[in-house]
């Protein structure tokens, strides 16, 4: 896994912004929204699956890009630890993007499921924009994929995980 500054990020992905990049892509593609577990078993499971959804290849980019919304589920000593094993001592402010090769499965799972209990904000993408996740600190997530049997096959396999979809009656 590498870890990189904003900058470093928006060369991985060839663009002049990661956030325009999120942007210009994310509108072509299909959506499904679904709410997060709040079972912290159930989180650590989903960090395992998420990046193997139906539509995703590697590289993967995870930007974490929202973080103290809730502060009293983050866990700095732990975040910072688990980098500083990988060889990373920057503040996430200052390298908040992850570069993942399929090699990498088991350290993403790890950054993924802070991000998850750490009520944080984030995006997982493939360096195509033909894959992304968005994940929300207010429980919920959104798969977006470029073909519609990627995102139907994404849907089913999230469904039978056990995930309920967001829908608006649902937020109601």
């Amino acid at each position: 896994m590498k870890i990189l500054s904003i900058s470093e990020g928006n060369k991985v992905i060839g663009s002049e912004s990661l956030e325009a990049f999120v942007d210009a892509r994310s509108g072509s593609l299909t959506a499904a929204s679904f709410f997060i577990p709040g079972d912290s078993g159930k989180k650590t499971a989903l960090a395992r699956l998420v990046p193997r959804l139906p539509g995703s290849t590697v590289p993967l980019v995870l930007w974490i890009t929202g973080w103290g919304v809730w502060p009293s589920s983050e866990n700095w000593d732990l975040f910072y630890g688990y980098r500083r094993s990988l060889g990373e001592n920057r503040h996430l402010i200052d390298a908040p993007v992850h570069v993942v090769e399929a090699a990498d499965s088991e350290a993403l799972a790890s950054i993924l499921s802070m991000v998850f209990f750490f009520g944080w904000d984030a995006q997982l993408m493939n360096t195509t924009g033909e894959f992304m996740v968005t994940i929300s600190h207010d429980e919920w997530l959104e798969v977006r994929t470029a073909s519609g049997a990627a995102q139907q096959d994404a849907v089913q396999v999230l469904q039978r995980f056990g995930l309920q979809k967001l829908t608006a009656e649902a937020i109601r």
